[in-house]
């Protein structure tokens, strides 16, 4: 959905992973609206079909 709209992070969710993603929110820059334009309905099973055979096989996951 693009930049800012998704945070990521490793450990355990914790007060300082849950006040760093706010501090994100609130600061850096993103879109108005996340980006839906690769999330059609007739793409979506075949993308989460290609996504889930690539996680079998141990490859990255693209787009």
């Amino acid at each position: 959905v693009g930049p800012g709209w998704v945070y990521m992070y490793d450990g355990d969710l914790d007060r300082d992973v849950l006040l760093g993603a706010l501090w994100h929110v609130r600061n850096a820059p993103r879109a108005p609206m996340p980006d839906f334009s690769r999330r059609e309905w007739s793409e979506a099973g075949d993308r989460h079909y290609r996504a889930y055979i690539a996680a079998l096989r141990g490859e990255p996951v693209g787009d």
